[in-house]
Order: C-alpha cells, then sequence, then structure tokens
C-alpha cells in the first residue's frame, strides 16, 4: 500500500483508506518518456502528445477511483515525447516554429497512435499496481458523500415509540451503526450497494443513450427493487415494509441523494433498523 495512504480498521472485515493528515496527495509516479523511433512532423508530435494525455485522463475516468483517493492523486507528472529528427528541421539553422508546426507529411501516423494508446495504458496500470491500491465498499460510499454516522442519523429520525433518553438514543445509535457495519460485510448487500453506484454514475454521464434520469422519472423503478432486495437480505420481508417509510420520507441524508443510490440506503438503513429491533424480542 501506498506510503500516504492508510487503511484504517473498523471491523474484522471493514476498512476504508485515508490519505495520511500530513501528506496532500499519493505518490503516483507517472512521469514518461516516449521515443518514437520515427521521422514526424511538429504537428504529428504535437497530435500524439495530446493523445498521450487524454488516454491518461480517460484511463483514470474509467477505473472511477473513489473521489476521495482520485481527488489526492499527485497529476504533478510531465510527459516527454521525442522522435527521430523532426521532419523539416534543419540542425543550426533558424527556424520559425509555426512553420514547423504546419509543414504536414502523407505519413500514416495511426499505428503510431494506437500503439500511444496502449503505452500510455500499460504504464498508467504498472504505476498504480506498484501503488498496490485497494477500496473497499466503505471508499465508495465515502465517495457518495455519506458517511456512517449519517445514515445512522437518517436511521433514527424515523425511530418511534422508545424511550428517548440521551442515555437510550445513545445505545441505538451505537447499535444502530454496529449493524449497519456488519450489513456491509455481505456479499450480496455490497454487490447490490454497488450495482446502484455504478448505475448511477453511467446514467448521470449519459453513457447510456436511451436513459436520462436528470428528473427521477416515475417510471423507473429498479431503484426501489434494489432498496427492497437489500432490506429483505438484512432481515427478512418484514423489513420491505419499512423500507417503504424511510423511501417516501427520505431522512437526513437520502433526501440529498441521486435518483438511484438514496433507495439503497433507504434499504439498508431499514434492513438495519428492522434487525436490530428484532433482536430485542
Amino acid at each position: 500500500m501506498n506510503n500516504n495512504l492508510n487503511l484504517i480498521k473498523l471491523t474484522d472485515y471493514l476498512k476504508i483508506a485515508k490519505v495520511k493528515r500530513d501528506s496532500n496527495s499519493l505518490e503516483l509516479n507517472l512521469n514518461q518518456i516516449i521515443y518514437i523511433d520515427e521521422s514526424l512532423t511538429m504537428r504529428e508530435l504535437i497530435r500524439l502528445y495530446k493523445i498521450a494525455i487524454e488516454t491518461k485522463i480517460k484511463y483514470f475516468d474509467y477505473l472511477r477511483l473513489p473521489e476521495h483517493i482520485h481527488d489526492a492523486l499527485n497529476n504533478n507528472e510531465s510527459i516527454i515525447l521525442a522522435c527521430k529528427s523532426p521532419i523539416g528541421f534543419d540542425e543550426g539553422k533558424e527556424q520559425k516554429l509555426m512553420e514547423l508546426i504546419n509543414l504536414h507529411s502523407n505519413k500514416n501516423i495511426e499505428t503510431i497512435e494506437k500503439e500511444i494508446v496502449r503505452t500510455m495504458v500499460k504504464s498508467c496500470s504498472k504505476s498504480l499496481a506498484n501503488m498496490e491500491l485497494s477500496f473497499g465498499i466503505l471508499d465508495y460510499i465515502l465517495a457518495e458523500g455519506i458517511t456512517i454516522d449519517l445514515l445512522v442519523d437518517a436511521g433514527m429520525e424515523l425511530c418511534v415509540g422508545i424511550d428517548e433518553t440521551p442515555e437510550k438514543i445513545k445505545e441505538l445509535k451505537l447499535r444502530l451503526k454496529n449493524q449497519i457495519l456488519k450489513a456491509l460485510e455481505d456479499i450480496n448487500v455490497i454487490a447490490l450497494l454497488m450495482s446502484a453506484i455504478r448505475c448511477e454514475e453511467d446514467f448521470k454521464a449519459n453513457r447510456v443513450r436511451e436513459v436520462d434520469v436528470s428528473d427521477d422519472p416515475a417510471y423507473l423503478y429498479s431503484d426501489e427493487v434494489l432498496g427492497i432486495a437489500i432490506s429483505n437480505q438484512i432481515a427478512g420481508t418484514k423489513a420491505t415494509f419499512n423500507f417503504k417509510r424511510y423511501d417516501e420520507k427520505k431522512p437526513g441524508i437520502l433526501s440529498k441523494l441521486g435518483p438511484m443510490v438514496d433507495d439503497i440506503f433507504a434499504g439498508l438503513i431499514a434492513g438495519c433498523m428492522s434487525k436490530m429491533f428484532e433482536e430485542d424480542y
């Protein structure tokens, strides 16, 4: 694991990745020198340099790293692209840069372009492999702007019929927090949560042409199907009725989440609340 990254252990199975307090970024060495064994024009070199930069950006976008990790990556790297003596360049002769840039050649550089893409992807992959980065469900939840405490607060907003003394509230909050952490160790709960998180990312980025969720369309109900499945996985059929309450009221953090994500976390909270009180009887 990178030296500037801590894995904070919350349970025997759950950890969360955090950048160390005394570090503003992760040390990701992406400095690259690419030599092309061809004579190219300045225009072609600039085009290939642009492709190299765009490939690196698209590569990290494709990875969809948790936002708090992606933002901490140190992207202050350099890329040097070089080739044989550029076409039109006369050594020792004073020449205008724009004239060199505007030179054209009939060279087919498509093969070189493809090789630049492959080289950049391979280099970025190797750099990440050397960092030994890995992420868990808590990292992806945090990337949504959600903490366990916010989920606990949302759960307690609809908790009725209890002794509302400070001691009892504190006890219930701790029990709910532990129940949520326990539920997040279930691979089926993780799979359902990640399905909705990834789905919402794709929808918001307009990666699926036929889908527009900008106004949370009423005919989109697969988010509720996932929420019901999560609540049922945690506490059985009774939890699905509790899910309806949290889905409709959307207490606390749930009211600030997107159309797919709000329902899955409503399901998580509903299931954990039901499971917690089930153990009292």
